[in-house]
């Protein structure tokens, strides 16, 4: 199944079950089988449970990130935000937790937790309107944002600050994670901690440097 958000504020979804066997052109499917409206306004990502196709994720411009029921087509959870959510994104292969990350226009990055249909920590604020969110594979705790203006950031989830930044003129890393690399400045980000019930290992903090690229 094809899982889609539109610019009304709906999402669609399409049986293509077919087009492996037959080869047939996307656009030549007929539907969507199934029709939900979601919000006033567009809806900016969809996302299929990981684990099976009995839930997915949708976030919107309407400023909210929600877990839907495929069979019922009714929310499981529903999480607000201060702006449009614009990336929302579950973890394909964690487990050590089920939270959700999410990217907003007001430019933070949020991890949330269906089962409380809250937010446990926001990890930190970009310059500009966070546009995409994804979890690294490999590990439960770690992820990458970017925004409008460019800038890509990891985090640990775990701790407060972002890993690295990456821009176009400047890369600034933790130096318990990367090394000390060479320092052009110092710079310090604040972020809520992730409460201890999310991971069984201690949090890593430490001063962030900053270093000019080279080239």
């Amino acid at each position: 199944f094809l899982l889609a958000g539109t610019r009304d504020g709906a999402v669609a979804l399409w049986d293509i079950g077919g087009l492996a066997r037959v080869g047939a052109a996307a656009w030549g499917v007929e539907g969507p089988q199934r029709r939900l409206q979601v919000g006033r306004r567009e809806t900016c990502t969809v996302q299929w449970y990981p684990v099976d196709n009995g839930l997915f994720l949708t976030g919107s411009a309407d400023g909210k990130a929600v877990l839907w029921d495929t069979n019922a087509l009714q929310p499981v959870a529903s999480l607000p935000h201060p702006g449009p959510v614009r990336a929302a994104f579950m973890h394909p292969g964690a487990t050590g937790h089920g939270l959700i990350a999410t990217a907003c226009e007001d430019g933070r990055v949020r991890v949330c937790d269906p089962l409380t249909a809250a937010c446990v920590t926001v990890l930190g604020e970009h310059r500009a309107a966070a546009q995409t969110v994804a979890w690294a594979l490999g590990t439960d705790w770690v992820l990458a944002s970017g925004d409008a203006e460019g800038e890509a950031r990891l985090w640990d989830i775990r701790q407060p600050g972002a890993l690295l930044s990456l821009d176009q003129q400047d890369v600034f890393s933790d130096a318990l994670y990367f090394g000390d690399l060479e320092a052009g400045g110092l710079q310090e980000e604040a972020a809520a901690p992730l409460p201890p019930e999310y991971g069984d290992l201690p949090s890593r903090g430490g001063v962030q440097r900053r270093a000019h690229s080279r080239g």
